[in-house]
C-alpha cells in the first residue's frame, strides 16, 4: 500500500484542529505529513512531533497571507524525496484568523475585515493555486478548506446571530464559493474538493470552551474536532466533489 502525502497549514496551536489532526492522521502508518506554519521556531509541540515522527512529519515555514511565502514554501516542499516520487494527495487548508470576532455588520471595521480576507480568503486560494501541480501529481487529489457554518448566508441569518461575525463570515463565504467553483473547474480531472465546518471547538482561535455555546452551537472539545477532521477528510472521494460538510457529516446550506 503506498503512503498517503498531506499537506496541512494552521498546524501551529496544540490545541487547535490542524495539530490535532495531524496526530490523528499519523495512526494510520502509511500517512505522511508535511505541517506548514508561520513561524516554525515558535511552534515547539510541532517540532517536537517531527522529530519523534521517525520522519513522517515535515515543518515548513509558510504565510499563508502571503504569496511569495506560499511560492517559496512549493519549493521545499517540491524537493522533499518522498513528495517528488509521489506528489501530494491532500490538501487541508485550515490557516485561519478570527479578527472582526462579534463586532457586528453595521460596525464592521474594514482594516479588520481586510485582515480575514487576507489570511482566510487569498491564504487559501494561494496555497490551493500554487500547490495544485503537486496536488495533481498525487493519488488521491483532495482539497479540503476549513470553512465555517458562519460563511453560509442562509445559516448565519437563520440562526438568529443578526450582524455579528460580519468580517469573519463573509471571508469564509468568498472563499466557499472559490472553492466551490473550483470544485467544478477540477472534476473531470478526479479531484475532491469540500469546504468543511468542523463545528465550534473550544480553542484560542473560538475564544470559548468546550460545552459554551457559540452562535447557539454548542463547542465540542479540540481533541474530538481534531479527531473528526482527520476521518472525514479520508472518507471523502468523488462523490462529495463540491459540497460543504458540517462536523456530524451533514450538509450545509451554502
Amino acid at each position: 500500500m503506498s503512503n498517503v502525502v498531506y499537506l496541512i497549514t494552521g498546524a501551529n496551536r496544540p490545541n487547535g484542529i490542524g495539530f490535532l489532526a495531524i496526530q490523528n492522521l499519523l495512526l494510520d502508518p502509511q500517512a505522511q505529513v508535511i505541517a506548514a506554519v508561520r513561524d516554525p521556531a515558535s511552534a515547539s509541540d510541532l517540532l517536537a512531533l517531527e522529530k519523534s515522527s521517525e520522519g513522517r512529519v515535515k515543518v515548513v515555514k509558510m504565510d499563508v497571507g502571503d504569496l511569495e511565502s506560499v511560492k517559496a514554501s512549493f519549493t521545499e516542499v517540491a524537493g522533499l524525496p518522498f513528495v517528488r516520487e509521489h506528489g501530494i494527495d491532500v490538501l487541508f487548508a485550515n490557516a485561519g484568523v478570527f479578527t472582526g470576532a462579534m463586532v457586528p455588520a453595521s460596525k464592521m471595521d474594514p482594516t479588520d475585515a481586510l485582515k480575514d480576507f487576507q489570511v482566510n480568503t487569498w491564504g487559501a486560494i494561494y496555497v490551493a493555486q500554487v500547490f495544485l501541480p503537486l496536488l495533481r501529481l498525487g493519488t488521491q487529489k483532495k482539497i479540503v478548506y476549513t470553512s465555517s457554518a458562519l460563511g453560509s448566508t442562509t445559516f448565519a441569518f437563520d440562526a438568529g446571530i443578526g450582524g455579528a461575525f460580519a468580517s469573519y463570515g463573509m471571508s469564509k463565504a468568498a472563499t466557499n464559493h472559490f472553492f466551490k467553483r473550483l470544485a467544478g473547474e477540477l472534476k473531470e480531472d478526479g479531484f475532491t474538493v469540500v469546504c468543511y465546518h468542523p463545528g465550534v471547538v473550544g480553542t484560542s482561535l473560538s475564544g470559548v470552551k468546550a460545552g459554551e455555546t457559540l452562535g447557539g452551537i454548542v463547542a465540542i472539545t479540540p481533541e474530538e474536532g481534531g479527531r473528526l477532521a482527520a476521518t472525514h477528510i479520508n472518507s471523502w472521494g468523488p462523490k462529495d466533489n463540491g459540497k460543504f460538510f458540517g462536523e456530524t457529516g451533514e450538509e450545509i446550506l451554502w
